[in-house]
């Protein structure tokens, strides 16, 4: 078959889908199409911070019927949506991808993929249905996640069945999941306004990628610039407005640095993963324009204080601490000190005695699953919960080479 009869083919098969299963028919002309003899069949890739790809071999198209083909691609577009291909971390490659195509292609008597042949009365399943389906007695609904679980506890049990396509693309996929989500966020959402409506086995994987719960740093960022936006705009009589001309009127002058005081505890119930966690996030703020950070390290006591941090200055500091914990104290440090800035961030487990409330606008991030001993009686405060990776935003941040370990004496090295 001509490299042109396979195209011809390819798009047959995408028409198919247009005309019974428009959402997925749609779906796959937003895709990227081009062939790769270097894999035996079909696969999905993510590259280029967001281009869905599909690589096909063209012996394996010219191999199926058009109705066989819509079936495979049906099954490409499932691992795309439930971000398979970067889903996997260092699971065992094998199980992970049984698990993934288990949670596609459904049971056997329900299955997920394929289309409806009006003339045979019967469901056109890809390679004769010789593929990996969910087994008996196993919970239609699980996740990938508990498939793969049950794999490697009693083994695989569709040993003898075929894949649908070539998983081994999935390591060449180079977005994050966070990226992805993004690109298949405004993917659904043009779907959806066409009037298409995604399948109901996809619809929880859909929702959570369309209504992902809110990333924590940026509602930090997001009540930090609500905090920080009064102290850019002031008035003065040295620069009159633009728009208005009169004796004595009043111009609003721009201030182009806010000054932002960051307090990390560092007592001794902070842990390693908590600093790496707080000091992420600091480089996370530094990126923020126009701000100013000041650093205060405290636990019971003074513990250092940097008055202008930058980038990478995490890999520079010697952190001691270890001890009881004030939260008190350093409030009262910095309006002894001269050092209250425009917002002050509190970094801390909770575990803690608050401070009254005071003028300066305040952003807490407790780290903890539960906040042990209340909030604070003002300003703004951020929760995350235990489940979080503080090993992921230390990469996001570049903090992978950052370790702060407790010596003997309790400080921090």
């Amino acid at each position: 078959m001509t490299r042109h009869a396979v195209q011809h083919k390819l798009q047959e098969a995408r028409c198919l889908l247009l005309n019974h299963e428009p959402w997925y028919g749609h779906a796959s002309m937003r895709m990227t199409w081009h062939e790769l003899d270097r894999i035996e069949t079909m696969g999905v890739r993510v590259i280029n911070g967001g281009d869905v790809e599909c690589a096909y071999n063209p012996g394996f198209v010219e191999s199926l019927t058009p109705m066989e083909l819509a079936g495979v691609i049906q099954h490409e577009i499932n691992h795309v949506v439930r971000c398979h291909c970067i889903r996997r971390g260092d699971r065992n490659p094998t199980a992970w991808n049984v698990a993934a195509d288990m949670t596609v292609n459904g049971h056997r008597q329900n299955p997920r993929i394929g289309l409806w042949d009006p003339d045979t009365q019967q469901r056109v399943i890809p390679l004769n249905g010789n593929i990996i389906w969910i087994p008996e007695g196993w919970p239609p609904d699980a996740s990938t996640e508990e498939f793969y679980e049950r794999i490697t506890i009693h083994g695989n049990p569709c040993a003898g069945s075929g894949q649908t396509d070539d998983h081994s693309m999935w390591d060449e996929s180079d977005c994050s999941a966070e990226e992805l989500k993004t690109v298949l966020q405004g993917f659904f959402s043009g779907l959806k306004s066409q009037g298409h409506h995604a399948p109901s086995h996809m619809r929880d994987a859909i929702e959570s990628i369309a209504s992902p719960q809110i990333n924590w740093r940026s509602l930090l960022r997001q009540n930090l610039g609500r905090a920080l936006t009064p102290h850019r705009r002031r008035p003065t009589v040295s620069r009159p407005p633009r728009r208005r001309t009169g004796f004595g009127l009043r111009g609003v002058r721009r201030r182009q640095r806010c000054r932002v005081v960051a307090i990390i505890d560092v007592s001794g119930s902070i842990s390693e993963s908590d600093l790496q966690l707080f000091f992420a996030e600091l480089e996370e703020i530094c990126r923020l324009r126009g701000t100013h950070i000041s650093v205060l390290l405290w636990d019971d006591e003074l513990q250092g204080y940097i008055e202008d941090y930058q980038p990478g200055d995490w890999n520079t500091i010697s952190l001691a601490g270890g001890g009881g914990t004030d939260m008190i104290a350093p409030f009262d440090w910095l309006e002894d000190n001269g050092r209250i800035g425009d917002c002050t961030i509190l970094l801390t487990d909770g575990f803690c005695d608050w401070p009254k409330p005071r003028s300066t606008p305040l952003v807490t991030v407790i780290r903890g699953e539960s906040i042990p001993r209340g909030t604070p009686g003002w300003g703004v405060v951020i929760q995350l919960d235990e489940t979080a990776s503080a090993v992921s935003f230390a990469l996001a941040s570049g903090l992978t080479g950052a370790r702060f370990v407790r010596d003997v004496d309790g400080s921090l090295m």
